[in-house]
């Protein structure tokens, strides 16, 4: 069983004055790294049966950590979740689901099932609300299940005026 941790704190105490101000200090697993507002987080695609789907997930903003057969980017701008699967072995279909989650009310924003490798997913657009954003899925060959999503959790806030 996989246990990630999330963890996301303002990397400042003052208030952004403006959406472009605004940074998050982003905790998986005890690994840290600082996202500003518009910034993707990157995790990797692990074969189904790949002994990396047991450990820790690596992190980073700007530079891709492949996994054994494919690289998920998550990135949320005005209001809109976005997701890229880019697979590095043959692999014809995805089937998942985007869910997210409105953390300001507590009130889920539902879930969007997937059947594509790319997809825009929109939230409420409640400014000032932080949205929590979720894939997880399976991508196919020929019928065959052969990639896994890892743990995602992708922490947005709408602010756009």
């Amino acid at each position: 069983m996989l246990l990630t941790l999330v963890t996301v704190t303002p990397a400042h105490a003052d208030s952004p004055t403006s959406a472009s101000d605004a940074v998050y200090q982003l905790d998986v697993n005890g690994q840290q790294t600082t996202l500003a507002e518009g910034e993707s987080a990157v995790y990797p695609i692990v074969a189904v049966d790949s002994p990396a789907a047991e450990g820790l997930v690596p992190l980073s903003t700007s530079v891709p950590y492949p996994g054994d057969i494919g690289l998920l980017t998550v990135s949320a701008a005005k209001g809109v979740y976005h997701y890229d699967i880019a697979m590095s072995e043959p692999s014809t279909n995805f089937v998942g689901d985007f869910c997210i989650t409105d953390l300001t009310s507590g009130f889920s924003n539902g879930c969007t099932h997937e059947l594509i490798f790319s997809a825009d997913i929109p939230t409420s657009k409640l400014r000032g609300h932080t949205y929590s954003g979720t894939l997880s899925g399976t991508a196919y060959f020929l019928g065959l299940p052969n990639g896994n999503t890892v743990p995602n959790n992708t922490i947005y806030t709408y602010n756009d005026y």
